[in-house]
């Protein structure tokens, strides 16, 4: 008779091997259901497995599926960097990474799902943003026992194994600390703010950190109802606010594109309010040099691709879950003095930091649809 392989079972039970190794060795996160499922084909098929055998198959059969957004390049192209790093690192124990871009893919006609079922995949890492088949794909996962790294923005419903990226309600109080800190006493400032561009749970975490820390501070500072538009209108908005609002002392801008569109209006306003951002990239560098923009919040994203390649393959091959379902990566204050540092030190490796959630689930309807 043939012998069976772990690789029959996996095919037999519609799983990854990585699901038959945790199955069988007991280990890992894996629902009953499909422990059972697999344990039974295990016992029908008459498979028997060996130690040795089954780590040299195992470790030399893996294949991780990464989808990520590519736009914009300066943000999605350092976390590609640390998927490249995690990739290369893991190449020599025959791992293989398959990245597939879900916006401004060259075959647009292949929906990432159809690109998950084509091919036998063991673990994903994904990013949500731009991802319009995400749900279907989270699903498709869930049936199939595949585990499931979420970066940069977390899924509402957390179904995942765990979720690698910034901690945006944290990230909303730091922006509200320097305000104050930048600010002087019984001043006004105010958010601008371009719903449905971004993430909805990203954009909310944020304003929700903000105004938390001022309701908590004992201050004199006035907080504004947020001033909404789209990426495109906002210029037209923040030039009427600087010419008819002077009293207005701080603008906290809650994502990186609008504020590259209107910082060369604080550069040519007469008074200089109060700027804090999120992101760097080249197009914000003299606005920053200047005075302009006073500070930015800047995600550790080498370590969003680079964590979670290497975690799920930590998961695959011994059955260890993170500590955290949540695990938070850095968030850096640039400000003008360390600019030259902050972009070019290149942080991959040992900025793990481990928290709990600092806010509650919210779903909203477009973060639904994406899912």
């Amino acid at each position: 008779m043939t012998k069976i392989t772990i690789h029959d079972v996996a095919r037999e039970a519609s799983v990854s091997i990585g699901t038959v190794y945790r199955a069988v060795n007991n280990s890992g996160r894996i629902s009953e259901k499909t422990r059972q499922r697999v344990l039974d084909t295990v016992s029908r098929l008459g498979y028997k497995p060996n130690t040795v055998a089954r780590g040299l198959a195992l470790r030399t059969k893996f294949t991780i599926a990464v989808f990520l957004p590519q736009q914009p390049d300066f943000f999605w192209h350092d976390i590609i960097r640390g998927v490249n790093q995690a990739a290369s690192e893991l190449s020599e124990y025959g791992v293989r990474l398959l990245t597939v871009y879900h916006s401004d893919r060259s075959d647009p006609s292949r929906s990432s799902l159809e690109i998950l079922k084509s091919e036998t995949v063991d673990a994903i890492v994904l990013a949500i943003v731009s991802l319009a088949d995400g749900r279907e794909l989270l699903k498709f996962a869930s049936d199939h026992a595949i585990p499931v790294a979420v970066v940069n923005e977390d899924t509402a419903t957390r179904d995942r194994l765990f979720f690698y990226g910034p901690d945006n309600h944290l990230a909303g109080r730091m922006a509200a600390e320097l305000m104050m800190k930048f600010c002087l006493p019984n001043s006004q400032c105010c958010i601008i703010s371009t719903p449905g561009t971004y993430g909805e749970s990203t954009l909310s975490y944020r304003h929700d950190g903000f105004l938390d820390y001022f309701s908590k501070q004992n201050h004199s500072m006035t907080i504004l109802e947020p001033f909404t538009c789209s990426i495109e209108e906002s210029p037209k908005l923040v030039q009427q606010l600087l010419a008819q609002r002077p009293e207005i002392d701080g603008f906290y801008f809650d994502q990186s594109s609008t504020l590259i569109r209107c910082a060369a209006l604080f550069a040519n306003c007469d008074h200089h309010p109060v700027v804090i951002g999120h992101e760097f990239c080249s197009d914000l560098e003299p606005f920053l040099l200047d005075g302009s923009i006073s500070a930015l919040l800047v995600q550790d994203k080498v370590c969003q691709g680079y964590e979670p390649v290497k975690l799920i393959y930590q998961y695959l091959m011994l059955g260890e879950s993170p500590a955290q379902t949540q695990l938070f990566s850095n968030i850096h204050i640039m400000i003008q003095s360390n600019m030259a540092y902050l972009k070019t030190t290149n942080r991959q490796s040992g900025c793990l930091t481990v928290t709990q959630p600092s806010a509650p689930v919210r779903q909203s309807s477009d973060q639904a649809a994406q899912q």
